[in-house]
């Protein structure tokens, strides 16, 4: 199914994605559609209304895009997900023991991503 397709299939309830130019990808759903075909999209505490090609203007110069919820956008989101929370994580609020720990434990997913018979 291409976009033309998901955004003429939408209904209230389905899952999406809302990529904004400040926030990147961000989870949405859709609340409504209304007779023009404008799309109503909640994400945390945001409504968004997009145009039936899936747009929104967002301030001056950029544009909000609705996206579905492929599995590459999925994979996206949750290893920017991952990535913004291990860089943000105050890790001085732990103990040196469990810093230990979590220290050994990347270090064994790490040593087990590593090619065997190595050069």
């Amino acid at each position: 199914m291409n976009k033309e397709e998901w955004l003429a299939s939408l209904k209230p309830g389905d899952p999406c994605f809302v990529e904004t130019h400040y926030q990147g990808l961000r989870v949405g759903k859709v609340k409504k559609i209304t007779p023009k075909g404008f799309i109503a999209v909640e994400t945390v505490g945001v409504l968004y209304t997009f145009t039936r090609d899936g747009t929104a203007r967002s301030g001056k110069f950029y544009r909000d895009y609705l996206h579905p919820q492929t599995p590459e956008l999925i994979d996206s989101y949750n290893r920017t997900r991952c990535i913004s929370f291990l860089s943000n994580f105050k890790y001085d609020s732990l103990d040196t023991k469990t810093l230990m720990d979590l220290r050994s434990k990347i270090k064994a997913v790490l040593n087990a991503l590593e090619p065997k018979g190595k050069p």
